[in-house]
């Protein structure tokens, strides 16, 4: 066994624990939803007023966009412009994920996103990725292959694991922004170093099989019928006949698009360089002082995450009917009226009858800022749909 840990997250396997042990009821019926969602939003108010009577977090609206989480921050920004007013609450340690908006005469509280009332389902299952897995397998929706693990059935996962073969792709049960996640692996060892890597997030992981020749597809749904489509490509460099790759790298970072923290203003990370893009390069035929031709592309990292670099192009108008109708039973059978949905396909203009693909992830806060500012392709403004759904309610 691998022994080298990094440093458990304690807050992210903490939350683990409670999204694996469901805490919550699974309120189906409309009335009951509704109680619920009123429910959420006098505890909202009554949690204010307790911080505030002791003097620990207030609602504020003096706040920073490029301070919010991008997500909130690019609802915020259209919902200003139709003039509607915010507050956040926040603590001596900074801002929290907790809003409030003034919608007339109303208030609503809500955290990331107000899209819990219209949503037909209020129990989070979605950051639960076995229970996922098991609503996708129920509803004979394509998955890949996989089962998940406690910590300590490390001996059992890693004979499964052979049995299922490799490749293999190793995740936590619980976490985002592909926090732990390890993918392509190929030996025993790189499956000990996948499971300690996602044990520090959680505690339990998964283990499932690896699509070598898929395509990273995210695709956003939208009150349960509005489907938009972003293809995830890794991070690379084009090439101008003069620069080398390690300084194509450098001016690719130095634009005004790409910074450390994704942000309104920084829509795209910088490109990470590492000892992976060493290897990456290798396989190309490259090495950091290789001078590409004119208008040659290197890729710079395997992965396609954004993190490392990666760039969202927008495919809306690609998707292939049968996978528009896919998704929008996904958003049903999950119950959530905003939906991001992590699919593996060759090809996203072919129906997913038709090809070797599966859903490998769903998030129920997904960032509506990749949709919005794409690298190349449409701008799709979801926050305005979200907008207009709650002018609709009044």
């Amino acid at each position: 066994m691998i022994k080298e840990r990094n440093k458990i997250n304690w807050k992210d396997w903490i939350e683990g624990v409670l999204v694996t042990i469901p805490l919550r009821l699974n309120f189906k019926n409309k009335y009951l939803r509704e109680i619920d969602y009123k429910l959420n939003q006098k505890f909202s108010w009554l949690l204010e007023k307790f911080l505030t009577f002791l003097n620990i977090a207030q609602y504020t609206d003096n706040y920073k966009l490029e301070k919010i989480p991008t997500r909130t921050a690019c609802f915020i920004k259209e919902a200003e412009n139709n003039n509607l007013k915010f507050e956040i609450l926040k603590s001596k340690y900074g801002y929290s994920n907790y809003f409030k908006m003034y919608n007339r005469e109303k208030v609503i509280y809500f955290e990331g996103l107000p899209i819990q009332k219209f949503s037909k389902n209020t129990a989070n299952s979605t950051n639960n990725k076995e229970k996922t897995k098991k609503i996708l397998e129920k509803n004979k929706i394509p998955t890949p292959k996989g089962n998940s693990f406690w910590f300590f059935q490390k001996k059992k996962a890693l004979n499964y694991a052979k049995k299922l073969g490799f490749p293999l792709v190793v995740k936590p049960n619980s976490s985002s922004l592909s926090n732990g996640v390890s993918t392509n692996i190929k030996t025993i060892e790189e499956l000990n170093k996948g499971i300690n890597k996602a044990l520090n997030y959680s505690p339990v992981f998964i283990i499932e099989k690896y699509f070598s020749t898929a395509s990273d597809f995210r695709i956003t749904v939208v009150n349960f019928n509005t489907v938009f489509c972003l293809k995830r490509i890794p991070a690379f460099v084009e090439g101008d006949g003069k620069h080398n790759i390690l300084e194509l790298g450098e001016l690719e970072n130095n634009k005004k698009e790409r910074g450390e923290k994704r942000k309104i203003k920084t829509p795209f990370y910088k490109i990470k360089i590492d000892s992976d893009t060493r290897k990456t390069l290798k396989e190309q035929g490259f090495n950091f002082s290789s001078i590409p031709p004119q208008n040659k592309k290197v890729q710079i990292q395997n992965k396609p995450f954004l993190k490392l670099g990666g760039v969202p192009i927008d495919k809306t108008d690609k998707i292939h009917p049968d996978n528009i109708e896919l998704f929008k039973k996904i958003a049903r059978k999950i119950g959530f009226s905003l939906i991001g949905i992590d699919f593996l396909a060759e090809d996203i203009s072919v129906s997913f009858k038709n090809q070797k693909c599966g859903i490998i992830e769903i998030n129920d806060l997904p960032n509506l800022i990749i949709h919005r500012y794409p690298y190349k392709g449409k701008s799709r403004n979801i926050s305005k749909i979200i907008l207009n759904a709650l002018k609709k309610e009044g």
